[in-house]
């Protein structure tokens, strides 16, 4: 089944799950709320600390550390002894520990998530199983995020379960089909390969799989990746 839609991705997380921003009117008028949001935090009228200490599910406005700038966030935990949060940004998918006095009142009809829902979608990549060891792991992610920063791309969403991340096979937007997938570079470069054991829906794409079976067995041939030793998985 074909359900193309162009994204960019904002965020590996160290599992390798992917953030994701879909292309569209979300994206069009994020960019407008941010542009609004960016004069807001610049007035210094706005210049407010939270009310009281914040709370774990609480939304705020977060001044993010790289750049200075303020992001729509949600606060994950909470440390009242070093006043400190993490922070998780809504909109791009990324996390930091970050002091209160960083912090501002998300109370703004016009910059709520009920009028704009958060932009960052949880994804993981299809049909793919990365590394265990934590080095190779590493090296997954790193290729993930270097292939991927800046890039607009065409995400074919393969699964899209009622509780957790979509599944998705990332294409460039000059691709022709699925089988020259970013998914495939990432097997072919040993840095993942097609699970063992597959899921009832995974079973209907046989193409797909066949392709990135092909590229796992050329990938093990020339011991790449996590082959380097040979194919450890065989019993």
């Amino acid at each position: 089944k074909k359900d193309y839609r162009d994204v960019v991705v904002t965020h590996v997380e160290e599992t390798g799950k992917l953030k994701l921003q879909m292309i569209g009117p979300g994206t069009a008028n994020l960019t407008e709320l941010m542009n609004s949001f960016r004069t807001f935090h610049l007035n210094s009228a706005n210049n407010q600390q939270l009310p009281g200490p914040p709370k774990a599910g609480d939304f705020v406005a977060a001044q993010f550390t790289e750049d200075g700038e303020w992001y729509r966030a949600r606060i994950r935990r909470n440390d009242r002894d070093a006043k400190q949060a993490e922070v998780y940004y809504i909109d791009y998918g990324n996390a930091e520990t970050i002091p209160w006095s960083r912090l501002r009142p998300l109370s703004q009809p016009q910059f709520s998530p009920q009028k704009l829902r958060p932009q960052a979608v949880d994804a993981v990549l299809s049909f793919l199983q990365l590394p265990t060891a934590s080095e190779y792991l590493k090296d997954a992610i790193y290729f993930i995020e270097e292939q991927t920063a800046g890039k607009q791309l065409i995400a074919n969403v393969d699964h899209s379960p009622s509780d957790g991340p979509i599944d998705v096979t990332l294409i460039e937007q000059s691709a022709k089909s699925l089988t020259a997938s970013f998914n495939g570079d990432v097997v072919s470069e040993g840095l993942a390969m097609v699970p063992k054991k597959l899921k009832a829906w995974e079973r209907a794409y046989g193409d797909v799989l066949d392709a990135l079976r092909k590229k796992e067995a050329a990938a093990k041939e020339e011991r790449k990746g996590m082959w380097e030793y040979g194919d450890l998985t065989e019993d």
